[in-house]
Protein backbone atom coordinates (compact mmCIF):
# COMPACT_ATOMS: atom_id res chain seq x y z
CA UNK A 1 0.00 0.00 0.00
CA UNK A 2 3.04 2.29 0.83
CA UNK A 3 4.10 1.81 -2.53
CA UNK A 4 1.04 2.43 -4.61
CA UNK A 5 0.40 5.35 -2.37
CA UNK A 6 -2.71 4.28 -0.41
CA UNK A 7 -1.40 5.86 2.55
CA UNK A 8 -4.99 5.24 4.79
CA UNK A 9 -4.37 2.21 3.93
CA UNK A 10 -1.29 1.56 4.60
CA UNK A 11 -1.69 3.14 8.14
CA UNK A 12 -4.08 0.21 9.25
CA UNK A 13 -2.22 -2.13 7.35
CA UNK A 14 1.32 -1.03 9.52
CA UNK A 15 -0.51 -0.53 12.47
CA UNK A 16 -1.67 -4.09 12.45
CA UNK A 17 1.64 -5.25 11.99
CA UNK A 18 2.79 -3.12 14.89
CA UNK A 19 0.22 -4.95 17.10
CA UNK A 20 0.96 -8.24 15.73
CA UNK A 21 5.06 -8.18 15.72
CA UNK A 22 6.07 -5.12 18.78
CA UNK A 23 9.45 -5.96 18.13
CA UNK A 24 9.78 -5.31 14.54
CA UNK A 25 11.81 -2.33 13.64
CA UNK A 26 10.73 -2.73 9.61
CA UNK A 27 6.96 -2.74 11.27
CA UNK A 28 7.50 0.68 13.12
CA UNK A 29 8.96 1.69 10.14
CA UNK A 30 5.93 1.01 7.94
CA UNK A 31 3.77 3.05 10.18
CA UNK A 32 6.30 5.95 10.35
CA UNK A 33 6.42 6.26 6.44
CA UNK A 34 2.46 6.00 6.26
CA UNK A 35 2.00 8.44 9.21
CA UNK A 36 4.47 10.51 7.39
CA UNK A 37 2.94 10.38 3.98
CA UNK A 38 -0.21 11.31 5.54
CA UNK A 39 1.09 14.96 6.83
CA UNK A 40 1.20 13.28 10.57
CA UNK A 41 4.39 14.06 11.54
CA UNK A 42 4.20 13.56 15.40
CA UNK A 43 2.74 9.90 15.30
CA UNK A 44 5.52 9.44 11.91
CA UNK A 45 8.30 10.55 14.15
CA UNK A 46 6.69 8.51 17.42
CA UNK A 47 6.79 5.23 15.04
CA UNK A 48 10.38 6.17 13.80
CA UNK A 49 11.50 6.52 17.36
CA UNK A 50 10.10 2.92 18.04
CA UNK A 51 12.06 1.47 14.93
CA UNK A 52 15.25 3.35 16.00
CA UNK A 53 14.25 1.47 19.49
CA UNK A 54 14.56 -1.65 17.63
CA UNK A 55 17.14 -1.67 15.15
CA UNK A 56 19.38 1.40 16.60
CA UNK A 57 22.07 1.20 14.35
CA UNK A 58 19.67 1.42 11.03
CA UNK A 59 21.08 4.99 9.90
CA UNK A 60 17.90 5.01 7.36
CA UNK A 61 15.83 5.25 10.90
CA UNK A 62 17.93 8.47 11.75
CA UNK A 63 17.06 9.88 8.43
CA UNK A 64 13.50 9.61 8.78
CA UNK A 65 13.41 11.14 12.28
CA UNK A 66 15.42 14.20 10.18
CA UNK A 67 12.35 14.49 7.97
CA UNK A 68 9.43 14.04 10.74
CA UNK A 69 10.91 16.70 12.83
CA UNK A 70 11.58 18.90 9.64
CA UNK A 71 7.89 18.35 9.03
CA UNK A 72 6.83 19.35 12.43
CA UNK A 73 9.26 22.58 12.36
CA UNK A 74 7.38 23.26 8.64
CA UNK A 75 3.57 23.35 10.32
CA UNK A 76 4.55 25.24 12.89
CA UNK A 77 5.96 27.72 10.71
CA UNK A 78 3.10 28.15 8.53
CA UNK A 79 0.67 28.42 11.11
CA UNK A 80 2.23 31.30 13.17
CA UNK A 81 3.80 33.10 10.39
CA UNK A 82 -0.26 34.51 9.04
Amino acid sequence: MLAAGNWRRATELCREWTDLDLGNADAWRCLGQAQQSQGNYYDALNAFRRAKQYDPNDRSIDASIDRAQRGIISEFAAKYRR
